[in-house]
């Protein structure tokens, strides 16, 4: 099954991308290469949620330079569809149609590093569709941008309004074979389809208006009065100067908490090193000693605090079988460091249920 279809006639071509750009194991060559052979004019039909960025981009780029293009939308032209949409000299839109544009995303497995590297791949990408949609529509870069922020879903009208089509025709029977649901604010999208199948089985031609997600623009106001700010522009650039300061203060405490975690390390280290200097423990303990710490300071005090008083021998083979289990409790293992030391490294569950019993009790 292909995404798109071509019909050739005497004077040029009627090319239908109807459905994911890229998909069905179809790169964008083989749609290129029979453009390539397609003379005179061509008439690009558009029902499609998008698809692949950088095939959106050589099929946008090939029908740029070669011209005598028109664009004719006829149901949803969302994501890298509507990238290409912007090649026609003269971009015609059904009022029953919707066009979406939003941020370029992707998914992938790797480090922070690797993340990082994409994010930045990602604001280029971002940056060459602001430049592609600008050469169409006369809106600013910071105006698009936001526009992709908020995944937008323009209307025919609003499209028009802003400069992304040319002109709006009548309506038009709209058939999908694709799914709208991976986009953010797709439920606009599945509203506007019960709208737009409701009117054409009521056979009427209203175009459904105004169809907007959750949020927009009734609550703009209301933002810009929270941002100290008169219009979109300023919030956009409130906004990025906001981030700007999170992102210093991520960092700021980041920062903070190695340094902490550096200090707690040196701290918890120098007073084991200070009970072996002091005779309380020795140098064997030390890792027990350590461990125990980490989890609960007032149990190493008070395992300092014993093991100064203990009177066993260090060579000393120990032995905890079921009998000597039943003997064992939290008291006798702090009076005893080398018994505790031994059965935490043996026996940690027995370990952790006396320390938990021993807590619980004295609560």
């Amino acid at each position: 099954m292909d995404w798109y279809k071509i019909v050739n006639s005497s004077d040029g071509a009627d090319v239908y991308l109807y459905d994911e750009i890229g998909g069905w194991g179809i790169t964008a060559r083989s749609f290129l290469n029979q453009i390539k052979q397609i003379k005179g004019r061509i008439t690009l039909h558009i029902n499609s949620p998008g698809g692949d960025v950088f095939d959106g981009i050589a099929i946008y780029n090939t029908l740029k330079d070669r011209g005598e293009i028109t664009v004719k939308i006829e149901g949803l032209c969302a994501s890298m569809a509507s990238i290409i949409a912007m090649a026609g000299d003269n971009v015609e839109m059904a009022d029953n149609s919707m066009m979406m544009i939003h941020n370029p995303w992707a998914g992938m497995n790797g480090d922070a590093s690797e993340f990082k590297k994409m994010a930045e791949v990602l604001d280029q990408i971002k940056a060459l569709l602001i430049t592609t949609y600008k050469s169409k529509t006369s809106l600013s870069d910071e105006a698009i941008s936001l526009l992709m922020d908020q995944e937008s879903w323009l209307s025919a009208s609003e499209a028009l309004e802003k400069g992304f089509i040319d002109k709006i025709t009548s309506s038009v029977k709209i058939q999908n074979s694709y799914s709208s649901d991976r986009y953010r604010n797709s439920e606009v999208y599945k509203k506007w389809e019960e709208i737009n199948a409701e009117s054409q089985t009521n056979k009427t031609s209203t175009p459904p208006q105004n169809i907007k997600p959750i949020q927009r623009e009734e609550n703009m106001d209301e933002l810009f009065e929270v941002l100290g700010v008169k219009d979109k522009a300023e919030a956009v650039v409130k906004i990025d100067s906001l981030t700007t300061q999170v992102t210093a203060l991520k960092t700021k405490n980041q920062k903070l908490e190695t340094e902490v975690t550096e200090l707690r390390k040196v701290n918890v280290e120098a007073k084991i090193n200070q009970a072996i200097t002091e005779g309380k423990i020795t140098p064997a303990q030390k890792d027990f000693a350590r461990t125990l710490i980490n989890k609960d300071e007032a149990l190493f005090n008070e395992f300092v605090k014993n093991a100064g008083n203990s009177k066993s021998d260090l060579t000393q083979t120990i032995t905890l079988g079921a009998n000597a289990d039943e003997e064992l409790s939290w008291e006798v293992l702090m009076k005893d460091p080398e018994k505790a030391g031994e059965l935490y490294n043996t026996n940690p569950k027995l370990y952790e249920e006396l320390r938990s019993k021993y807590m619980e009790d004295n609560r």
